[in-house]
């Protein structure tokens, strides 16, 4: 579930859906970085009650991480200034 999440946010059509995209970058953003926690799903695996909100709220999958890199990637392409080829 949480591949197929960060696959989906970075797939979203952000400039007909503005509004979507803080939340959006939020997730994928706090889902590399531990000391962030993701707004839109909360890891299922963690357990451990010593653990910040933050550090509860990222994903765990590896390949889920990856795909949350390639995401925000994605969005930046789609959303970066085309440069015009007319000069």
């Amino acid at each position: 579930m949480q591949q197929g999440l960060a696959r989906l946010l970075g797939l979203m059509d952000y400039k007909n859906h503005s509004h979507a995209l803080p939340e959006a970058m939020d997730c994928l953003v706090a889902s590399v970085i531990p000391s962030v926690g993701c707004p839109i799903i909360p890891c299922i695996s963690s357990t451990d009650s010593d653990r910040s909100h933050q550090s509860e709220l990222r994903m765990t999958d590896v390949e889920a991480r990856r795909n949350c890199i390639t995401s925000i990637q994605l969005i930046l392409i789609a959303l970066a200034p085309q440069p015009s080829h007319s000069m």
